[in-house]
């Protein structure tokens, strides 16, 4: 792990906020360049940016401590530390998409549009962030001896490690990082040929949904963490996202929404 980039006493970086910064700022550059093709303001795309963020940061925070509660309950004030790591996507999804809709509908802007102009800053920014999640040693794998690698302590920092020390697991960060990538190209290729408003974002929610589906099986959860026994809650809502996508798509296109 490697997980305190600078340590001036008092003034220190970690590298896991420091991954999520720079992946929110590549999302909003990458958003900022595509609003100009469909003729957005781009302070309201730094507008928007903002809310997102701040609903982003108190979703994925809530549900991680959700999931995390019985560590918590005795740890309130480490609910505040964000910096040191701890949080899950969907929660940051959910919360700052429903925050940007909030801002979207004030502005009298369409939804569909805005929505395909930031999907693939979305998973532009995940790429970016999974990365973090690597050097933080957070959501980590399940143990194997073929694929996996071990992380290390790292001495100078506090920090009770999340990952387990000395021991091989898969690398799950890296997986779903570039699997992101792959799906950030995917979206700007399909953003140019789609044929109707929407298109892009709701193949964002089909494919985003398949890739995290998939990976959580190679992900670790404790078993408070499944639902039905077998399945992460991420799953069960990366389902929903796949469902949603699919009935999206179809009706976009019967709708003939013009882009």
């Amino acid at each position: 792990m490697f997980r305190l980039l600078i340590d001036l006493g008092p003034f220190k970086i970690y590298s896991y906020g420091f991954m999520q910064f720079i992946a929110f700022l590549a999302a909003i550059l990458l958003a900022n360049k595509r609003a100009k093709k469909y003729s957005l303001d781009p302070n309201t795309v730094y507008d928007l940016a903002f809310w997102t963020l701040i609903g982003g940061i108190a979703g994925g925070r809530i549900w991680y401590v959700i999931e995390h509660l019985s560590y918590f309950k005795d740890n309130l004030l480490e609910i505040l530390q964000v910096w040191h790591g701890g949080m899950v996507i969907y929660g940051g999804l959910l919360l700052g998409f429903l925050c940007g809709l909030i801002f979207i509908k004030k502005k009298g802007l369409s939804f569909l549009k805005v929505a395909d102009v930031v999907s693939p800053s979305i998973t532009l920014g995940i790429f970016i962030g999974r990365i973090g999640c690597f050097l933080n040693g957070c959501c980590y794998g399940i143990e194997s001896d073929r694929l996996g690698i071990v992380f290390h302590d790292y001495s100078n920092c506090s920090m009770i490690p999340d990952a387990p020390v000395g021991v091989k697991v898969i690398p799950t960060q890296i997986i779903m990082s570039l699997s992101a990538l792959l799906l950030t190209f995917f979206l700007l290729i399909a953003d140019k040929k789609k044929k109707v408003a929407g298109e892009t974002f709701s193949w964002l929610l089909v494919f985003y949904g398949v890739h995290r589906f998939s990976i959580d099986f190679l992900r670790h959860y404790e078993g408070s963490a499944l639902v039905f026994r077998y399945l992460s809650l991420s799953q069960v809502f990366s389902a929903v996202l796949v469902v949603i996508g699919v009935f999206l798509l179809l009706y976009l296109r019967s709708k003939k929404v013009k882009s």
